[in-house]
């Protein structure tokens, strides 16, 4: 889910004319509003918004919004500690080769009071014991997770216990699914950036207010896009449908990695959330240790369905490519 929403995210964005090249840094890929301009499309005070937002709030403003809450809740309150996720966060853009992420998350321990020499320690591996097996697990969801092991997951529940290590998870992925929007944007730090998180509660009122540009429909795209047809790679082919459904059953048949949260946790829950945490798994371990979180991501999430509009056809195509890409049983 995470892959395919920054995947439709780059796709549904505004087409910007071509920048001519100048000496010194690339420019962005896509056109960046002014910032008062980007704050008039989010109705409220107008503290310095990061390129990124600037770059997506015309196009998607309800999603921009969506994100900016969950940048912020990963930044400045997030139940793995602020300090261990910003080190996770940079993890993961230095894995992803994201100087923008990586510079924003040692601005932000430097904000938490880390020194210079600290973070060159961070740079270095010389960190603790526990920092060194969460910074690795980090890495590995990153570029290889269908390669982690149960053993390596016991050892990070030991070192955290079963909720900051659904806290981690979340931090990675998030991480993952704001670096590729970066990268996908070409973003560069702001002039004075990084810029603190951005404390931003999306008032439902507002809504009204707030309107996405109109989408073309799916036969102008298609016809916008290159008349290729597309290949999967033949190593993809080696799996047939027996062997998928093989698969999956091997897969039904393990045993989770973590114990499922205990019921009391799930009374608070929207009625349209619990009834989720009954029939899927991992919505039950992610809503029933870390709600807050789950809750932003979706809130992120439906937004950009309401705003996206893709084509489901589309989206499915796009959503088995990325999963097939990254051996993603699920």
């Amino acid at each position: 889910m995470t892959h395919i929403f920054f995947v439709l995210t780059a796709f549904s964005i505004s087409q910007a004319e071509p920048t001519k090249k100048t000496a010194g840094p690339s420019p962005p890929l896509f056109p960046t509003v002014g910032n008062n301009d980007a704050w008039s499309r989010l109705p409220r005070e107008a503290p310095p918004l990061p390129n990124w937002a600037r770059m997506l709030v015309v196009s998607q403003p309800k999603t921009t919004a969506g994100v900016l809450a969950l940048d912020y809740l990963h930044r400045m309150k997030n139940p793995l500690g602020n300090e261990l996720a910003a080190k996770v966060r940079w993890a993961v853009a230095k894995e992803l080769q994201c100087d923008y992420a990586a510079r924003y998350a040692e601005s932000d321990l430097k904000r938490m009071g880390a020194s210079q020499a600290e973070i060159i320690d961070l740079k270095n591996g010389d960190v603790n014991a526990t920092d060194r097996i969460v910074l690795k697990l980090a890495r590995k969801l990153t570029s290889a997770g269908y390669s982690i092991t149960d053993a390596e997951m016991k050892a990070v529940i030991e070192r955290l216990g079963p909720d900051r290590a659904v806290a981690l998870v979340h931090t990675v992925a998030f991480a993952n699914f704001h670096d590729r929007i970066l990268l996908g944007l070409g973003a560069t730090v702001e002039n004075g950036g990084p810029f603190a998180a951005v404390d931003f509660k999306f008032d439902p009122s507002q809504s009204a207010l707030i309107s996405a540009p109109a989408r073309p429909d799916w036969e102008t795209v298609k016809n916008i896009l290159p008349n290729k047809s597309y290949h999967a790679p033949e190593e993809w082919k080696d799996i047939g449908f027996d062997g998928l459904e093989k698969a999956l059953k091997s897969q039904q048949a393990r045993s989770s990695r973590i114990s499922f949260p205990d019921k009391s946790r799930f009374e608070k829950l929207p009625a349209d959330v619990k009834k989720q945490t009954d029939n899927i798994i991992w919505m039950k371990v992610s809503a029933g240790y870390q709600p807050e979180m789950t809750m932003a991501w979706f809130a992120a999430f439906r937004a950009f369905q309401q705003e996206g509009r893709s084509n489901s056809v589309y989206s499915s195509s796009l959503f088995w490519v990325v999963t097939r890409t990254n051996d993603c049983f699920y």
